[in-house]
């Protein structure tokens, strides 16, 4: 594996230039704000499932076309996510943050209104724009800025959002189209989603300032080690990180988005089916918070490698399954598990791997990669199940993808010395 170089220390600090402090209160209030903001920005994923089928059977698409908005939302954050990513470092995370949520609120909100595919695809472009403002990058960094002992614990509780989006919003999206329609879903998740997050971020989510002495700060505050941009993006470890991210999403993503779709082919209800998706984000909640804790204990590379193991597990019951409730209990339980481990252990390696200097552009750009396989892998299990009428052949090919994340995560190298500078 190609080691990481150190960065040069810079004569100019900028808003990343800050160490990790005392993690007081106002701290974890960030952390909770970041909770908030990963609820949020996740809802587009975890409402899709009930909706596919009644805004199939209303416009008259193919579960393959109702997904392929997630696809366009991947290929827009491959794209724009190392922008951000660089602006984050420059800048911060509110304004971004800010831009972000007006915008994926508005998509979201405007997905009630399409009546074409076209529209369709447009308004998730929208939706695309904002998501790829409020992506982890934009919540990680913040919480990577402030922690250093507890951040493995802190990303913990900070991702643990997804897990909230993923045990609310199935139900609300499902609750909303089976007393109104699928448009009413989107239309109270839009308005909703800014009336909770959007106040929190103008009023209580705020970037550390950079100081130094001759600002005349009390505490002199030396610049963030970490690795040059480039030194970053040629490191085997930043290949390995972006692919491991990119199949495991793949996969549990994929699982999530369409398991409300595969119980009701065996005879679930609907509202049976939304509420068994739920525990998929009950189990995420509280595997965030585990990992978050392992990877501040143990080896975060060991913790990685169990984490990732666990959609295989899915995968394997899935190609079992018999439409038992128990075993869809049980296989919501290891999906839920499995989306908490994905994005905790890859921000956290990478922080440590390539310190916080360039973090925002790195993690942004391998945040990328994860987008595109969140993008990808529910488009490609509904392709599947149009072409086969059956999830099983897209389980079968989720297998080997698992199998090449471990060994990535698995070979990965010892971090790299930052002890010169300020360690990360």
């Amino acid at each position: 594996m190609t080691t990481l170089p150190q960065n040069a220390g810079s004569s100019e600090h900028t808003l990343q230039d800050i160490q990790p402090a005392g993690e007081g209160p106002a701290d974890w209030g960030v952390a909770l704000i970041c909770t908030a903001g990963l609820t949020v920005c996740m809802i587009y994923l975890y409402s899709l499932g009930p909706l596919i089928i009644p805004i199939s059977q209303d416009l008259g698409w193919t579960r393959g076309q109702t997904s392929a908005g997630l696809t366009m939302v991947s290929v827009i954050s491959v794209i724009a996510a190392p922008f951000v990513g660089y602006n984050i470092d420059r800048f911060g995370s509110r304004r971004i943050a800010i831009v972000g949520c007006i915008l994926f609120c508005t998509g979201i909100t405007s997905l009630s209104q399409v009546g074409s595919l076209y529209a369709w695809f447009g308004v998730w472009g929208l939706v695309a724009a904002g998501s790829v403002l409020m992506k982890p990058t934009v919540w990680m960094s913040a919480v990577a800025q402030r922690f250093s002992r507890r951040r493995g614990l802190a990303m913990g509780v900070a991702l643990s959002g997804t897990g909230i989006s993923a045990a609310l919003a199935p139900v609300i999206a499902g609750m909303l189209e089976e007393r109104f329609d699928w448009r009413t879903a989107f239309l109270g998740l839009g308005i909703g989603s800014a009336c909770l997050l959007l106040p929190l971020l103008v009023l209580f989510f705020k970037d550390p300032v950079a100081r130094n002495q001759d600002a005349g700060a009390q505490t002199e505050i030396a610049p963030v080690a970490g690795v040059s941009i480039a030194d970053g993006f040629r490191s085997a470890t930043f290949a390995r990180l972006a692919i491991a991210g990119f199949c495991v999403n793949f996969t549990v993503i994929g699982l999530v988005v369409h398991f409300v779709p595969l119980l009701t082919s065996y005879d679930f209800t609907a509202a049976h089916a939304a509420k068994l998706a739920s525990i998929i984000g009950v189990s995420t909640i509280l595997a965030r918070l585990v990992i978050g804790t392992l990877i501040d204990r143990f080896p975060a590379k060991l913790v990685a490698v169990t984490g990732f193991l666990l959609p295989m597990l899915a995968c394997v019951l899935l190609l079992l399954f018999d439409g038992s409730q128990v075993m869809a209990v049980v296989i919501a339980m290891l999906i839920g598990a499995s989306l908490g481990a994905e994005v905790d252990i890859i921000a956290y390696l990478s922080s440590h791997h390539f310190g916080m200097r360039n973090f925002g552009t790195l993690f942004g750009t391998i945040t990328g990669a994860i987008s595109l396989g969140i993008g990808l892998g529910p488009t490609a299990a509904g392709v599947t199940f149009d072409y086969f009428e059956s999830y099983r052949p897209i389980f079968f090919g989720m297998l080997p993808l698992i199998i090449l994340a471990v060994i990535l995560i698995a070979t990965l190298g010892p971090y790299p010395d930052h002890s010169e500078g300020s360690s990360p």
